[in-house]
């Protein structure tokens, strides 16, 4: 039984698809975007809220400034 439901599928969809009758998947909308200082600020304080500690400690200590890299000098 199994072998003919999955030959009865198989053949649904090579009839489907040549018979080129496709319709198109529609695609999920995007989100609203920030377009005040004041949406931006809700949502950067909402992403701060979800983050842990550790994440908020890291994220502090890479985002002062830049990143000094060493240098080998000649001794």
């Amino acid at each position: 039984m199994k072998a003919l439901a999955f030959l009865m599928g198989s053949r649904a969809l090579d009839a489907a698809l040549a018979a080129g009758d496709r319709r198109p998947i529609p695609e999920p909308d995007l989100a609203p975007m920030a377009t005040t200082p004041e949406t931006a600020g809700a949502w950067r304080r909402w992403a701060e809220a979800g983050r842990s500690p550790s994440a908020g400690a890291a994220r502090a200590t890479t985002s002062a400034g830049t990143l000094q890299t060493p240098t080998a000098e000649p001794a």
